[in-house]
């Protein structure tokens, strides 16, 4: 864990919400949104929504919203812990994101010391809860196995980033 994390200052919104989020959080997050554009190759989009979203991310291929995404930034090894937490909340909002057809998947990003990792967020157990936090900000929270978790340059679909090619929704198989 990065050293003074949990000693950080809270600051407030216009309208006195508390936020626990910085700058630096935001830098990062923009990384693993750029990590993505360059492993999915050309269209491929990570764009940030308003600050207090429930929601850090969407991924538009070819102009065009596909994904919702949540990001978290780990200083640690993928073999450091078995899991990653995945507040509930923001599982719940991906989740109904994708039921609810505004977006194709719900995706769960996490960047370890040898890169990202990512789980769409239908195939998390979410029965897999307990309070997490810090001492400031406590909630619920799901344990996300890193093992479940594919490295980046793996698109959604299935296939592997490994040079530059365009990503089209119609690659996949129905059969």
């Amino acid at each position: 864990m990065v050293e003074g994390y949990y000693d950080r200052k809270r600051s407030t919104w216009l309208d006195g919400s508390l936020v626990f989020q910085t700058a630096q959080d935001i830098e990062n997050q923009n990384k693993i949104g750029r990590a993505v554009e360059r492993a999915w190759g050309p269209g491929v989009e990570v764009c940030r929504f308003p600050d207090l979203s429930l929601i850090d991310q969407y991924v538009c291929f070819n102009g065009r919203i596909n994904y919702y995404m949540e990001s978290k930034w780990r200083s640690h090894s993928v073999d450091d812990y078995e899991t990653v937490w995945l507040a509930s909340k923001k599982h719940l909002a991906l989740f109904c994101a994708v039921i609810s057809g505004l977006a194709e998947r719900g995706m769960f990003m996490a960047r370890f010391i040898e890169g990202v990792r990512w789980i769409d967020v239908m195939d998390i157990d979410a029965t897999k809860q307990r309070i997490g936090g810090s001492k400031h900000k406590k909630e619920p929270v799901i344990d996300v196995p890193v093992q479940d978790m594919h490295p980046v340059r793996q698109r959604p679909d299935g296939t592997f980033a490994l040079h530059p090619a365009p990503l089209y929704r119609d690659q996949r198989t129905t059969s």
